[in-house]
Formats: structure tokens, C-alpha cells, sequence
């Protein structure tokens, strides 16, 4: 017993150098570890630093509280009472979340998108965070679901591990090597993020060559999704035109109404894009209509309807 009080006490004793206090330029919660920088003997400037990057936020020191431990999961600080009342405590645990191209859940592939700190690195879900949870809350103050990757969890190249170091020597300002990156468990946003969980052996090799190939495999997940939500945006917008219609208009407009909804779900859940043909459609305001009249056209021909005679 005094062996399981000892256990707890030291992983409590594990989160007290986490602390949290209100950023001064949104009153939003940051949570991480506490900076006081005294400027002079009367003046000191209260920050907390980014866990991961060590950037410095600066927070309002009436709202400094420390962490107290780990309660049912969830971090636990001084002084929070007060500040609880209302909020959606959710249980935390293995969930879903939606990604640049589909859901994720604990244990799937993941390749971060170009334009993020971490770009375009390969690794595998750890857990993910859900938005409403104090866990997540104290965690990041993301609005939207913490998805933790571990970006070791993949076989670089040399090369990409060469241009690793480099973008974070660069990022930094100062001489990283790989081991030094703190890959092993970062936080990121689902938007950030590309589902490669199915993707060919070879493809995914691909991705850990180099960052080129690594980009541009992103670049084209990007841009197929770009289209496919015009896509459903057109769709969207069609069935809103339809609203005002009688029933006679709606009856004459059946086959548009089937042409629309079956390109709908075969360019979107069927069909591989190559990226020429995703950039051409996507000239197109509309390129579901643009489709779907060609596929209306044709399933309208009548002119040799005997086939269906025939087969009977």
C-alpha cells in the first residue's frame, strides 16, 4: 500500500512543473511551463513556454495556477474551481477525428501537410485528445482536437533526415540533429494532417526519400480534396435550388436530380484523380455540373433503347 501511495505521489509530483495561466492577448488558457523574467526590482513579466518549442506567451500572473496532478486522465490545476462551472468536462479516451482526408484514429499512418511547422513528416497516431475535454483544454487551448503523432515512428532516408535537421536548424536558429528534434510525441492539429494508413508500400516509401517526394505526394492529396469539396458544395447548392420547385418541376427534373447525386458519389468516393484532370475541373465553378450534364446526355439517348427489348 505504501508502495502504491509512493507511485501516485511521484507521478503527481512528475506534472507539478506544469503551470497555466490566461494569455494576455485573448484571455485564452495556455498551458505549459512557467517563465518570470524580472526586468528590474519592481517589474517582472510573467510567460508560459511552449512545451515542445519553448516559444514564450506572455499571461496575465493573476491567473498563474500549477499543475496538481492527473485526476480520471486530465490535468488538474490550483484554482480552477472557480473557472469550471459551465465547461463540457467529456471523458478522454481513443476517439476519432476528422483529417484533410478522412477520419483518424489511434494507430493510423499520417503524413503532415507542407505548410506546418512539422512538414511533411510521416508517423503514426499515438491518441488523440478530444476538443471539450480538460485534458485537451489545458493541453494545447487548440480549438479543435489534439492528435498526438509520433513522427520517429517511420525509416527515413539519409537525405530526409539531412533535410530534417536543416529545416529545424533553420526553425530554431541554432545547429539540431535529428535526436534533438523531440519527434517522438508532438501535437498536432486533424487539419495538418493526411490519413496514409492504405497507401501502396512503395508509395509510402516514397514519402520517407525526400521532402520533395514527400510534398508533392501531399500537394496532390490537397488538391483532390480541394475538388471534391467544390464538388459537395455544388451538390449543396443544387438541392438548395431545388427547394422553391413544385412537384410537377421536381418530377421533370428527376433525371438532372439522379445525374447530379450518382457524379456526386462517383467522383468523390470512386474515381482516382490524376492531377491534371483534378486541376482542369477545378477551372470549372461548377464542375459537378459540368460532369454531370455529360453523364445526363447520355444515360438520355434513346436512340437504341431496343437493347433493353432485346435482353428480356
Amino acid at each position: 500500500m505504501n508502495n502504491e501511495k509512493e507511485s501516485m505521489r511521484s507521478e503527481d509530483e512528475k506534472y507539478r512543473y506544469l503551470s497555466r495561466g490566461k494569455r494576455l492577448d485573448n484571455g485564452e488558457w495556455e498551458t505549459g511551463f512557467l517563465v518570470i523574467l524580472r526586468m528590474n526590482t519592481s517589474n517582472e513579466e510573467y510567460y508560459i513556454a511552449d512545451k515542445m518549442t519553448g516559444y514564450l506567451t506572455p499571461i496575465d500572473p493573476a491567473s498563474v495556477g500549477q499543475c496538481t496532478g492527473l485526476k480520471n486522465g486530465i490535468f488538474t490545476f490550483e484554482g480552477e474551481a472557480d473557472d469550471l462551472s459551465g465547461f463540457m468536462n467529456r471523458p478522454a479516451g481513443e476517439e476519432a477525428t476528422e483529417c484533410v482526408n478522412g477520419t483518424l484514429i489511434p494507430g493510423d499512418m499520417v503524413i503532415s501537410t507542407p505548410g506546418d511547422t512539422f512538414a511533411c513528416l510521416v508517423g503514426k497516431i499515438l491518441e488523440i485528445k478530444k476538443l471539450g475535454t480538460l485534458e485537451q483544454k489545458y493541453e494545447s487551448g487548440n480549438d479543435c482536437d489534439n492528435v498526438h503523432v509520433d513522427f520517429l515512428d517511420a525509416d527515413y532516408s539519409e537525405k530526409r533526415i539531412k533535410e530534417i535537421e536543416a529545416a529545424f536548424t533553420r526553425l530554431f536558429e541554432t545547429e539540431k540533429k535529428f535526436d534533438d528534434c523531440s519527434l517522438g510525441d508532438v501535437i498536432m492539429t486533424p487539419d495538418c494532417l493526411i490519413r496514409i494508413t492504405d497507401i501502396e508500400a512503395d508509395e509510402y516509401n516514397s514519402l520517407l526519400e525526400s521532402h520533395e517526394s514527400a510534398a508533392a505526394f501531399c500537394e496532390s492529396v490537397l488538391l483532390v480534396q480541394k475538388l471534391k469539396e467544390r464538388l459537395t458544395q455544388n451538390l449543396s447548392d443544387y438541392h438548395s435550388s431545388l427547394q422553391h420547385l413544385d412537384k410537377w418541376a421536381l418530377i421533370n427534373e428527376a433525371g438532372m436530380i439522379s445525374a447530379m447525386a450518382d457524379t456526386h458519389y462517383y467522383l468523390t468516393e470512386n474515381y482516382v484523380f490524376e492531377d491534371s484532370e483534378a486541376m482542369c475541373l477545378l477551372k470549372f465553378p461548377n464542375p459537378l455540373k459540368v460532369v454531370a450534364d455529360a453523364w445526363h446526355r447520355r444515360t438520355s439517348d434513346m436512340s437504341d433503347f431496343t437493347f433493353a427489348l432485346y435482353n428480356l
